[in-house]
């Protein structure tokens, strides 16, 4: 007979133990973008991480997600381009004028969102 309650407990904990080492490996692909980016100013995790929190996007672009986008690994797609809006918005507003680089990193994210795709 299975214990029905603790194959529950074991996909929660296998879930929370997934999201965080995705979240982790999605912090550290953005460090990595901050350090190759060549800036000379000194940014905070804070200001890596929330870029996007204070930049003026144009009109008809993604909305923030907020907390509901981190509720999970596949967090929200409201335009169903296959990018988390949160990652595209940070994207954006971290290199607004640069539309190759942000290309480049949309196609990189969407690569290394889709390794953390549980489907």
């Amino acid at each position: 007979m299975i214990n029905i309650d603790g194959i529950y407990i074991a996909r929660f904990l296998f879930m929370t133990i997934y999201i965080r080492l995705g979240l982790s490996i999605l912090f550290m692909f953005v460090l990595l973008l901050s350090i190759l980016d060549g800036c000379t100013k000194k940014y905070t995790q804070d200001d890596i991480i929330d870029a996007d929190k204070h930049f003026s996007f144009p009109p008809g672009f993604v909305p923030d997600p907020e907390k509901n986008g981190k509720k999970t690994i596949e967090g929200i797609d409201s335009d169903h381009d296959g990018l988390r809006d949160d990652v595209q918005r940070w994207i954006y507003a971290r290199y607004p004028k640069d539309e190759k680089k942000r290309k480049a990193l949309r196609q990189l994210a969407k690569v290394i969102q889709g390794k953390f795709n549980i489907n």
